[in-house]
């Protein structure tokens, strides 16, 4: 059977050196690269690659799933990024998980040696890890390799304590929900009823009556608003006050020199004459520092109680006269029969008139 003849380009296929296939495949690969790379370049991608970074690094008890080439960010500008996440020998509970971070050397000096590096997530569900540092108030910045506190190192903040919270704040909810659902309490009360809406409907009903009111020229309200015979009685309130004023500001004390020095030599001499009593000078400052006057009187005050106490015993004749039976009984007898005097003058005083002196002498008789 007779060979094929050779097709079109064949021959040059055969006449290529081995390998110049695999060659050009890898040119071309190499030419794509390189114009991706040229782009991620212009697009600005590799402005972060280029950089100069330092290393800086925190510790802390958990990594809570952070990872390397996680974003570092400072006050939410982005920095850096997570150079490595590492465990360490130490046995210190808060310096467990070592992050090294590479930072970029241009903000170094925005950083101050306190500052505080914490582990946050984009969002509360648990969206990416990535380390948030917060602007401390010291004037010294950190150096190359430096450390700085984590949020737990600094003391201000407990895992145990957040988590207790939020489960407090979970059973207090869950047990207003159930309140609510059961129907029991105020709070459910107003949720499922409607006292509250009848309520407030009867506040704003009473709020459109008193609208209504001031805007009626007729009642009270409204001739206060409408009428200015309101506003002339505060206006000669006013005026009246203004006046006396005016006149208080005309007094003559006031406008009289002589009469404001006499007020002020009179307090002055009151003072030093209470000084002077309280220094023991003059009458009033003998009796208020002497002892004898003290004594004196401490006696008189006893006598006194004294006195008052046989009285109340009733020692003594004048306490006998005083608590005598036949004294009462005479004095009860005089003041009946002066009331029952004093009673017959009030109802019959023509009673009285023909009352004569005995052995005084008659008037005669007129013809």
């Amino acid at each position: 059977m007779p060979d094929k003849p050779p097709e079109e380009g064949q021959d040059d296929l055969n006449a290529m050196p081995p390998g110049t296939g695999i060659r050009v495949g890898a040119l071309f690969l190499t030419a794509l690269a390189i114009a991706l790379f040229l782009a991620w370049l212009l697009s600005g991608g590799g402005a972060e690659f280029f950089r100069s970074k330092f290393p800086l690094r925190t510790y802390l008890r958990d990594a809570a799933g952070l990872q390397k080439g996680a974003f570092v960010m400072l006050n939410g500008v982005v920095i850096g990024r997570v150079d490595k996440v590492s465990l360490t020998s130490t046995l210190d509970p808060n310096r467990i998980v070592e992050v090294r971070m590479a930072i970029q050397r241009r903000y170094m000096a925005n950083i101050p040696v306190d500052s505080i590096a914490a582990i946050t997530a984009t969002n509360l569900i648990g969206g990416d890890e990535f380390v948030d540092i917060s602007l401390g108030r010291a004037t010294e910045h950190v150096g190359e390799g430096a450390e700085i506190a984590s949020l737990i190192q600094s003391g201000t903040f407990n895992p145990s304590d957040l988590v207790a919270s939020l489960r407090d704040t979970m059973s207090s909810i869950d047990f207003v929900l159930t309140d609510i659902q059961q129907g029991q309490s105020p709070l459910a009360k107003v949720v499922h009823g409607d006292a509250l809406y009848k309520s407030m409907e009867h506040q704003v009903g009473v709020l459109q009556e008193s609208i209504a009111g001031y805007a009626d020229r007729k009642t009270p309200q409204g001739q206060f608003l409408y009428s200015d015979a309101d506003y002339q009685k505060i206006t000669k309130t006013i005026a009246d006050v203004d006046a006396s004023l005016e006149k208080a500001q005309s007094a003559v004390f006031l406008n009289n020199p002589a009469q404001y020095d006499q007020a002020v030599a009179q307090a002055r001499n009151l003072h030093q004459s209470l000084a002077d009593a309280n220094a023991g000078k003059g009458k009033a400052g003998a009796w208020l520092v002497s002892d004898a006057k003290y004594r004196d009187l401490r006696d008189r005050l006893q006598s006194i109680n004294k006195t008052v106490d046989q009285l109340t015993e009733g020692k003594g004749e004048f306490p006998k006269l005083l608590q005598s039976r036949e004294l009462y009984d005479s004095v009860n007898r005089q003041a009946a029969s002066a009331r029952d005097f004093a009673r017959e003058f009030r109802e019959n005083p023509r009673k009285f008139e023909r009352i004569q002196v005995r052995g005084g002498k008659k008037k005669p008789k007129q013809p």
